[in-house]
């Protein structure tokens, strides 16, 4: 039997010992009281069984949430969910979800108060412009703040990684009306080549490895993944 099965198995054999344990437990306290409500003890079993499925799928990863550092924010910065997005400008399956997904989130929960995505660099080492794209992003927010930021996020994304450049980086700013000699200053600024290495570094001590990659609440998702799993976990971390 190979180790996933085994996995499988042990998983089935602690649910079995769960949804078991619930229904003693749950049996007990409604004889207590008078009376054993059978519809309630199937719903209190099934709120269970979803819990543990929730947290064997998507394991607390940083206790307390990943660290905002300062970096971009989108949305309410009281936002009760929090979205700490690692990404590579560089980085197809990054623009997949600024694409695909985000707007959706925006639409549903960002622009609702309900979520706030906080934006950190992590440019991998085999693509050669991210790093100069992630620091082209902080000379703009530097001068225009986050909604310029990720308005100039938005135009990396939609230009494609083939065409990211100095050249590009100063059309763009142009056309955010950004001053061109402050934005050239800041591209050689070495304190905006250490923040995107220390997004870097610490994406990697909470254990991201490619791009992009989540922390939402504190619990890990990596990949674009389908909407509905952003939805799933928001929903969960909203009723809690």
């Amino acid at each position: 039997m190979s180790n996933n099965q085994n996995s499988l198995v042990i998983a089935i054999v602690f649910a079995t010992i769960v949804i078991s344990g619930s229904l003693i437990f749950f049996a007990t306290q409604f004889d207590d009281a008078g009376g054993v409500d059978e519809n309630e003890i199937a719903k209190r079993v099934q709120e269970g069984i979803e819990e543990y499925q929730f947290n064997e799928a998507y394991p607390m990863a940083v206790e307390g949430g990943a660290n905002e550092d300062d970096d971009p924010v989108m949305g309410d910065p009281n936002a009760p969910v929090t979205i700490v997005e690692f990404s590579d400008y560089e980085c197809p399956f990054c623009g997949k979800f600024v694409t695909d997904t985000l707007p959706q989130i925006k639409e549903k929960y960002i622009d609702t108060g309900k979520v706030k995505l906080v934006y950190r660099d992590f440019p991998l080492s085999f693509h050669p412009n991210a790093d100069d794209a992630a620091i082209a992003a902080e000379c703009a927010r530097q001068q225009g703040g986050d909604e310029v930021y990720f308005d100039f996020h938005d135009k990396l994304f939609e230009g494609g990684p083939r065409q990211l450049s100095n050249a590009i980086y100063n059309q763009y700013a142009s056309e955010l009306d950004l001053d061109s000699t402050a934005f050239n200053s800041c591209l050689s600024d070495p304190a905006m080549a250490e923040e995107v290495q220390n997004d870097l570094q610490e994406g990697i001590s909470y254990g991201i490895t490619g791009t992009p990659g989540f922390i939402i609440n504190g619990r890990a998702v990596s990949g674009a993944q389908d909407y509905r799993v952003f939805e799933y976990i928001i929903e969960h971390s909203l009723s809690q």
